[in-house]
């Protein structure tokens, strides 16, 4: 029984090792896609860490739990701004948008279909659309008046539902991948909009086809001579990672979680402590 806490003692400091090295490899996230991979997870590093020190203190290890609590405020720094408010006059909102990921693999159609008719969005992006997906949210399409897709059997189909005119929304593509771009008009003034879904930075190919992507992207936006601008879809990245912030500083968004902390989209099930968050929807400032 005395030897408990110092076992004790010895698993959670080997457990905070780990963490402290995962958050100092995090530092180095715009240098190379695997040390970006280690920037996904600084919410769960500060959990951890809070939780690190925390039992250091009640075991009595002052120092450890000095560093396990600096090394935890660090991680503040990148999410804390989704904490932070910002102004919106809910009477000047003109449309309701919505964004999902379907997930290809996924054979949940009904809890799609539902969600959208409950919620009843304005425009819609539905994102890793196959001919299956499109073929079994008939109760959806059914409901609006403007649709345009691409089906695909990877990870990159896409679909926007609209009840605005969608004729001056275009399919593009990126490094052969769709997106949509385009303006729809909402009681007479005009909204650029954009649905895109980049590619994971899985290798460090992928890596720089993304970034050339959001370059792509950032300039489409700034182009756009319309006051108002929508970009939605899964970005392949966290509102916590550097990428995130020249990203929306290049096309001068804002987040719409902004104010709402931290929200995770993927993945769901078991694995949600691990989650992240992937999908967005920006508009301009």
């Amino acid at each position: 029984m005395k030897n408990i806490p110092e076992l004790l003692f010895r698993v959670i400091r080997v457990c905070t090792v780990i963490v402290l090295i995962s958050e100092l490899l995090s530092l180095f996230g715009n240098m190379d896609w695997r040390f970006e991979l280690f920037e996904h997870f600084r919410v769960q590093y500060f959990v951890s860490l809070v939780l690190a020190s925390v039992g250091f203190m009640v075991l009595k290890k002052k120092k450890w739990a000095l560093v396990s609590t600096i090394a935890s405020v660090v991680n503040i720094f990148y999410f804390g701004h989704l904490f932070l408010p910002f102004y919106s006059d809910a009477n000047s909102h003109m449309v309701k948008f919505a964004e999902i990921n379907v997930l290809v693999s996924n054979q949940n159609y009904q809890a799609v279909e539902e969600f959208i008719i409950n919620n009843d969005p304005d425009f819609v992006t539905l994102l890793e659309i196959s001919k299956s997906w499109s073929d079994n949210l008939k109760v959806v399409t059914k409901k609006y008046p403007y649709i345009k897709k691409v089906t695909r059997s990877d990870n990159f189909g896409i679909m926007i539902l609209s009840k605005f005119d969608l004729s001056k929304v275009a399919e593009k593509s990126a490094f052969d991948v769709p997106y949509y771009s385009g303006t729809i008009e909402v009681k007479n003034k005009e909204i650029f909009i954009m649905a895109v879904h980049p590619f994971p930075p899985a290798s460090g190919e992928l890596y720089k086809i993304r970034n050339d992507q959001f370059s792509l992207f950032q300039k489409t936006i700034k182009d756009s001579k319309s006051k108002y601008k929508v970009l939605m879809g899964d970005l392949n990245m966290t509102p916590w990672c550097r990428r995130y912030f020249s990203f929306i500083k290049g096309a001068t968004l804002i987040d719409t979680n902004k104010g709402y902390g931290p929200k995770f989209t993927w993945p769901q099930g078991l694995l949600f402590p691990l989650g992240i968050k992937l999908d967005y929807i920006f508009h301009s400032k």
